[in-house]
């Protein structure tokens, strides 16, 4: 007989760090290597039940679950903890599992060579959300949210090549080396040691329960107080298996020579986008050559024509992006007619006024468009005539009012006189500037009569 957690009502909260550990979720699902395992597994989601299954009525406590929390746990935060976890068919706890059947693991190896306690495995849960790729503003990467300093203090190499921080067996070697010196520094107590995982050692030194729980860390001490009770008192398919059977279909190669990732193009049915998200470590284009320290990986089925083609891969040169060809003006033979365009003009008026192309004015002109600028001087071939130089700009004229009926247009911006005449059968551009006794020279906004032409 199933049973079930209880699942809390979300209780309406101004809770600081709901916000960020949701962005740390969103990161973490959409990491590479889970969609890919989804993608070679699409029916995982299946096998997990919601809300899950326990294996105890009343869930055990632990030892380090006991020290998180010195003081009572408030219900609201708790609720809301559970509630996010549980959210759209427990989307985010089958998740997080998934990724913690991968990882658990390496991260048990870890700890038990120094004799640590197992359950610091659960640290990444609320530090990343189980995402080798994180990353955030404050310089912190990795599955274990390392920082820079306290990075490079523990061995770990980050430069514009390489960050090993998102290398999770290097990671991992050096979070847990961290985790043994606070150990030793803070005389063995847990919660301690984990603040100072979460917010450096600094702020853990000076770390007072009963007045140094702020909002923030209240909500990250509580979700991995959830997320142990979760993860040790319910039943859910392990899926190592099937992570290591889709890991095995890449193979590290041997890289003697730095050589640019794009060369990979060379080989067939490459997926670059697949090698970039399997090489997490790996922070540009350049792939470090005699580089030891985390494997560069790549399909097994293209291992071979890797070394086939060695040679072409190291001598690689990526093409340099060619700068845009500007066209050449196209001169007829002929003695051209310069115009001056003015306001209002466009190529399609100039064009008509002249009787000739659009194209053909660009061409004469090495124009890539159509975007012309008041006082540009274009060369103008006619056919047949040479066109008379447009007229000085007139006084302001009286309007003239036909009789009939009329319209009132209003200009929008970007219009000329050309193309609002051309909306009205039988209309000009003249005679509207007749009719409102107006020049060329419009504005949006400003209104217009149109006479109706019969």
């Amino acid at each position: 007989m199933r049973i079930l957690l209880v699942i809390f009502t979300f209780v309406s909260s101004s809770l600081i760090g709901q916000e960020h550990w949701v962005d740390l979720l969103n990161q973490s699902q959409n990491q590479w290597c889970l969609k890919a395992f989804y993608k070679h597994y699409p029916n995982q989601d299946a096998e997990v039940d919601c809300p899950p299954q326990l294996k105890e009525a009343i869930p055990a406590t632990s030892d380090l679950d006991n020290a998180l929390h010195p003081y009572e746990l408030d219900p609201a935060v708790e609720a809301v903890c559970i509630d996010m976890l549980f959210a759209n068919d427990c989307k985010a706890l089958t998740k997080l599992r998934m990724l913690s059947d991968l990882y658990f693991p390496l991260f048990e190896r870890h700890l038990a060579s120094k004799k640590l306690d197992e359950e610091f495995k659960f640290l990444p849960l609320v530090l990343s959300a189980m995402n080798s790729d994180y990353s955030d503003k404050h310089n912190k990467a990795g599955i274990w949210g390392l920082d820079y300093p306290r990075a490079i203090k523990n061995g770990l190499r980050i430069d514009d090549y390489i960050d090993e921080r998102k290398a999770p067996d290097q990671a991992t070697k050096a979070a847990v080396a961290l985790i043994a010196d606070y150990m030793v520094r803070f005389d063995g107590d847990h919660l301690k040691v984990i603040v100072a995982m979460m917010r450096g050692v600094n702020f853990a030194q000076q770390f007072d329960p009963s007045t140094s729980i702020d909002d923030e860390l209240s909500f990250e001490l509580t979700m991995l107080h959830v997320c142990l009770r979760l993860f040790n008192n319910t039943e859910a398919t392990n899926h190592l298996i099937g992570w290591l059977t889709f890991l095995n279909t890449y193979e590290a190669i041997g890289v003697k020579k730095t050589f640019d990732i794009n060369a990979l193009k060379l080989l067939k049915d490459v997926d670059l986008v697949a090698i970039r998200g399997i090489n997490t470590a790996y922070e540009s284009d350049s792939v470090i050559g005699m580089y030891r320290g985390v494997p560069f990986l790549l399909p097994a089925d293209v291992k071979d024509e890797f070394y086939a083609l060695e040679d072409s891969i190291y001598g690689y040169v990526t093409p340099k992006k060619e700068k845009p060809i500007v066209p050449k003006p196209v001169v007829p033979s002929g003695t051209p007619t310069y115009y001056t365009v003015r306001s209002g003009d466009v190529l399609g008026s100039i064009a008509e006024k002249y009787n000739v192309r659009v194209s053909q004015i660009r061409n004469w002109n090495g124009l890539r468009n159509d975007n012309i600028y008041v006082g540009q001087r274009l060369e103008i071939y006619a056919k047949g005539k040479t066109a008379s130089p447009p007229p000085p700009k007139k006084e302001e004229k009286k309007p003239v009012s036909p009789t009939g009926e009329y319209t009132t247009y209003t200009v929008k911006s970007g219009e000329s006189l050309w193309l609002i005449a051309k909306k009205f059968p039988g209309v000009s551009a003249e005679n509207i500037m007749e009719w409102n006794g107006i020049d060329n020279d419009i504005r949006p906004g400003q209104q217009l009569k149109i006479y109706t032409q019969k």
